[in-house]
């Protein structure tokens, strides 16, 4: 892995699916090593 995609967030559905763009809903973000849930407006 390269240090720009440990770096910058991944959103992930409720059900583990990667999204690329993610618009309003609940997701969980992994930034680094901290994994946390998000509301996204």
């Amino acid at each position: 892995m390269d240090a720009e995609t440990e770096t910058a967030p991944q959103y992930y559905n409720l059900q583990g699916m990667r999204i690329a763009f993610p618009t309003s809903g609940v997701y969980i973000v992994r930034e680094g090593n901290r994994i946390t849930k998000r509301i996204v407006r």
